[in-house]
């Protein structure tokens, strides 16, 4: 391996481990790993990336929001974030839910199913209602 491999992955490893610090919860932690294990460093890499990018490929909004929230990047198992922005007169603004542990005690005056305020896309309607 010539220097120049070496510090290219070492690059890679440094950048990995940036995002192995980020991840919140065990099942995304726990897929870090695994992924880590199966693939080589830089295939590793790409896969997140790729991963990753489907929060800004859906709306540009949700990467800064998963920043601000501090939820790291968008890798299986992460906590999935929505963003809701209604097109109806009278109701301003932008609504956002995180699915899981976050925001526990959501409650909503909408028809919802038993598990639709576990999920982020219900947390984001709860709080348009609340």
């Amino acid at each position: 391996m010539s220097g120049d491999d070496n510090e290219n992955l070492e690059e890679i490893l440094d950048q990995l481990e940036e995002i192995e610090a980020t991840l919140l919860l065990p099942q995304s932690q726990n897929y870090f790993r695994r992924v880590v294990q199966e693939l080589e460093p830089l295939e590793a890499l790409k896969k997140f990336r790729t991963e990753a990018a489907r929060s800004a490929g859906i709306h540009p909004r949700l990467e800064a929001i998963r920043q601000e929230l501090g939820l790291g990047i968008n890798i299986e198992g992460s906590p999935t974030v929505a963003l809701l922005i209604p097109n109806i007169p009278g109701i301003e603004g932008e609504y956002q839910g995180v699915s899981g542990k976050f925001e526990p005690n959501v409650r909503s005056d909408l028809r919802l199913g038993a598990v639709s305020l576990t999920h982020a896309e219900g947390r984001a309607r709860g709080l348009t209602c609340g």
